[in-house]
């Protein structure tokens, strides 16, 4: 009986110690896998990331409508409790692009929700560059910087018949 004793005692002190250094091991491997799996995730969307393909347009014209939307926050009446918060007009203005290229005529429009948005530096019936992705539009302005757009209207130019 006592063999049998000191030879349980013997497996659970090996059982322990080898759960305790798993354990401690253990914890430098957690540390690292985030980090790793954030890395790597990183490294895949950057990899799969192309880039745009831009194309050659002019710009036919520019055009702004002014609007606002109703913003805040308000809880309204709770039995004889009146409501309370705010409610404002924010601004909403919205610009219009008319971008002619080769087979098609688009029309990008681009919203000003801030009062820090300005109106792009662009010229009218001159060179741009953009790009189209899926239902959005990139337009590079007069100075380079590319600005996301989206796309309200794209038409097939009709071809002129050479005689």
């Amino acid at each position: 009986m006592a063999g049998e004793m000191a030879r349980s005692e013997e497996i659970i002190s090996k059982t322990l110690t080898i759960g305790a250094y798993n354990r401690v091991e253990a914890q430098p491997m957690k540390k690292l896998a985030i980090p790793l799996m954030v890395l790597s995730l990183a490294v895949i969307l950057w990899a799969e990331k192309k880039p745009r393909v831009w194309q050659q347009g002019t710009l036919k014209d520019v055009t702004s409508e002014t609007g606002s939307r109703l913003g805040g926050v308000y809880s309204g009446r709770q039995g004889s409790t009146p409501g309370h918060g705010s409610i404002g007009s924010q601004r909403n203005d919205a610009t219009f692009y008319v971008i002619e290229s080769g087979d098609y005529t688009y029309i990008a429009k681009r919203t000003l929700i801030s009062y820090r948005d300005k109106q792009l530096p662009l010229t009218v019936n001159d060179a741009v560059k953009f790009a189209v992705e899926k239902d959005d539009f990139y337009l590079q302005d007069d100075r380079g910087k590319e600005h996301k757009l989206t796309i309200e209207k794209k038409t097939r130019n009709e071809k002129k018949e050479q005689r």
